[in-house]
């Protein structure tokens, strides 16, 4: 067994690495058994835990290297989803040491879901599909409009990161609202809905600056593929 804990080691950020690594070890106590946890982190040199895998001693000079060889352990066994493991069992302390989690690497930022403008006058279509995409968390419907001119008024109240449309609306055509929308909001992507993927017109809303097209056709898996490569610079 190791040395008690020092006097150092009552701080607050002592007490906060003992419960980082004391997560972590739990963590995988829960995956592969408390013995085989155990056993893969005493072999961390200056860390001793209880049979309990609470953390009883750690180096108190470096506790990143703490951090990082007890990772190395378990990366041995697990692979690269180790790391994945190790973040999920630190996110809980990030609630009271968000700064900590940052300097050792384990602090994940929450995800900012897409803010999405659907334009489609068939109003089925439109709520079937909204519903679709609300299950998803890293998407957030701001909107909905039923014509180019709502359109245009919603993107400028909600600040749309991508538009999903129809390539027909009742007051223009698909040309026309791309150039309203881009004229409001440049940086807001565009995504055209189509029935026909050899129509002219869709022709000529890529030219007027949609970045991509589906067809109303597609599968739920694969609009999401599109929807979420338009955001990361692909072509949809």
């Amino acid at each position: 067994m190791g040395s008690m804990i020092g006097s150092e080691d009552l701080s607050v950020e002592g007490a906060s690495f003992r419960e980082i690594i004391t997560a972590i070890v739990k963590r995988f106590a829960r995956l592969a058994g408390t013995s085989t946890a155990l056993r893969i982190a005493r072999k961390v040199p200056r860390l001793t835990l209880d049979d309990d895998g609470n953390v009883l001693d750690y180096d108190t000079q470096d506790p990143l290297g703490t951090i990082t060889l007890l990772i190395d352990q378990y990366e041995v066994l697990y692979g690269e989803v180790a790391r994945t493991l190790v973040r999920q069992a630190a996110q809980p302390l990030a609630v009271t040491d968000t700064k900590l989690l940052r300097e050792v690497g384990l602090f994940e930022e929450p995800a900012v879901p897409i803010r999405l403008l659907l334009v489609d006058d068939h109003v089925l279509f439109r709520d079937g599909l909204v519903s679709l995409l609300e299950a998803r968390p890293d998407l957030k419907v701001v909107g909905q409009a039923g014509s180019i001119h709502e359109a245009v008024t919603l993107t400028r109240k909600t600040v749309p990161d991508l538009v999903l449309m129809n390539i027909t609306l009742p007051d223009g055509t698909g040309t026309d609202a791309i150039g309203a929308l881009l004229t409001e909001r440049p940086e807001t992507k565009i995504v055209v809905l189509t029935l026909h993927e050899e129509d002219d017109e869709l022709f000529e809303a890529i030219r007027a600056g949609a970045v991509g097209y589906l067809s109303k056709q597609v599968c739920a898996a694969e609009l999401f593929k599109t929807l979420q490569g338009v955001m990361h610079g692909e072509a949809g």
